[in-house]
């Protein structure tokens, strides 16, 4: 049985999270894989626009929650350094890893505490 983290009306093909353009972003270290090749995103380029991305938010004065979940996204956590920033991670959410710990790590509801206690407006995830 799965856990859900938010109260959320569940839609059949919900893919999105409802958020201002302004105040949140998904970035994925990796792309876009070929079916059936692991990785085969690596060594294209993504690795470093990434990296500048963390970095240039790294530096701002607004607390960003980080949600870092699989091991390459783990390995960015070096990047960030700011107190004002949070930092969570989980195992990937695919679904051959988010049973080991994904699933009950609440992330959506923590990055919402987090955002209430900065005075910021809690994200509306779909």
């Amino acid at each position: 049985r799965r856990q859900f983290d938010v109260a959320v009306a569940r839609h059949r093909r919900a893919t999105a999270v409802h958020v201002p353009h302004d105040r949140a972003r998904a970035h994925h270290a990796g792309r876009a894989v070929e079916a059936g090749k692991a990785n085969s995103h690596k060594g294209r380029g993504w690795e470093v626009f990434t990296d500048h991305i963390i970095k240039s938010l790294n530096h701002t004065s607004q607390p960003i929650v980080f949600l870092l979940w699989g091991s390459q996204a783990k390995a960015k956590s070096s990047l960030i350094n700011n107190p004002k920033h949070t930092i969570l991670s989980a195992p990937h959410p695919s679904p051959l890893s988010a049973h080991r710990g994904f699933f009950g790590s609440h992330h959506f509801s923590k990055t919402n505490q987090i955002l209430v206690e900065n005075h910021q407006t809690p994200i509306e995830w779909v």
